[in-house]
């Protein structure tokens, strides 16, 4: 889903339980103003950790073009390791082996929340974002009337 521009993972210790729900948001400047971008346009990946509801709680920014990140001043280790789990995970490298990494079904572009349709969820894009992209009309299943037989 990093590839729409959002992208939002759970972390987990096999060990602990404990867990850190991280988002990564996909921007590039346009003049003085920051935009949504796809993975492969964007300058910046802003990462948060899940804070109360919201993602507010700033774990670093990534430079996907240079593969550097600079963590925020008050990001502690676990928030880090997580982070470079999911990298991992998204570069479809090996990531460590007392981790799992889970993607959230949301569409990549509003944040919608579970996608259920399994070609959205691997286009990590729902029908009506994908429309307002392509024009694509979703497809809608017709209900069928059955008739009983006496």
């Amino acid at each position: 889903m990093l590839s729409a521009g959002r992208l939002t993972a759970t972390v987990t210790s096999k060990k602990t339980g404990q867990h850190v729900t991280i988002q990564f948001k996909a921007k590039m400047r346009a003049g003085e103003d920051w935009v949504n971008s796809n993975f492969e346009s964007a300058t910046h990946v802003f990462v948060n950790v899940l804070n109360q509801s919201s993602f507010g709680d700033k774990i670093g920014c990534y430079y996907p073009k240079s593969g550097t990140f600079y963590p925020a001043d008050n990001a502690d280790p676990a928030r880090i390791f997580a982070f470079q789990q999911v990298v991992y995970y998204v570069e479809g490298k090996p990531y460590h082996s007392e981790a799992t990494v889970l993607e959230a079904e949301n569409c990549g572009r509003c944040g919608h929340k579970d996608l259920t349709d399994p070609i959205s969820i691997q286009r990590g894009i729902g029908p009506v974002c994908y429309r307002k992209e392509t024009g694509s009309q979703h497809q809608v299943k017709v209900k069928q009337e059955v008739r009983a037989t006496a």
